[in-house]
């Protein structure tokens, strides 16, 4: 019955473990251009939760301001019943799906770690992006056995 056991463990989703730093940014990667809001959600660290939870928190603060600002970003209709409906991943979801992030997205193949320097529980990816002169740094923090991203992701892009 153990053999069965651990064959379910590794054919269940989002369970691939990211042993390396370099392999916790190709899952989030993956997330986002998959449009995986569950797997991205996975790849976040502790920190990046609390924060994603405390966005919610504010936006359901305003519901009505929210959504009306969200669907002129967005270019789609999302009402303020939606909003207070809206768990961490629905937000996430919502974000991602966005056609303009899509539309900003270079191809995932020429994303590329350049190099990684690790200290410890934490680390600095450097992504080597076509069209940008210098490396990308990424902060990447190591939970438990698992690399996730470290760096709070609303800093990211900006």
């Amino acid at each position: 019955m153990r053999p069965v056991f651990c064959a379910l463990l590794m054919l269940l989703p989002g369970l691939v473990l990211a042993a390396t730093p370099e392999e916790g940014f190709a899952a989030i990667a993956d997330a986002v251009y998959d449009g995986d809001a569950a797997a991205f959600m996975e790849g976040l660290s502790e920190a990046n939760l609390q924060q994603l939870e405390m966005m919610v928190a504010m936006v359901k603060m305003s519901p009505g301001d929210a959504a009306e600002q969200l669907s002129s970003e967005l270019g789609e209709e999302i009402t303020g019943e939606e909003i207070m409906q809206w768990t961490a991943e629905d937000m996430v979801a919502v974000l991602m799906a966005a056609p303009q992030l899509q539309e900003q997205l270079p191809p995932r193949e020429v994303l590329q770690v350049a190099r990684c320097e690790t200290e410890g529980d934490s680390a600095t990816i450097f992504l080597a992006v076509p069209e940008v002169e210098e490396e990308l740094p990424i902060l990447m923090v190591r939970e438990g056995d698992v690399w996730k991203l470290g760096e709070p992701f609303m800093n990211m892009g900006g």
